[in-house]
């Protein structure tokens, strides 16, 4: 869990910082959707990979 916490806290620097630096037209409510997402996406892939070890 710390893990996705701390992945998703670097999604949501490291879009923020491209999107600075490359003149991205996205808003930072879109940066926190797509950060969402991610950690959503990654925390259902990290449990599914946790119960395939488990077998």
């Amino acid at each position: 869990m710390v893990a996705t916490v701390a992945d998703t806290g670097l999604v949501l620097v490291m879009l923020w910082l491209i999107s600075e630096l490359a003149n991205w037209t996205l808003e930072f409510w879109m940066i926190l959707l797509i950060v969402l997402l991610a950690g959503i996406f990654e925390y259902f892939g990290e449990k599914k990979i946790k119960s395939v070890k488990t077998l």
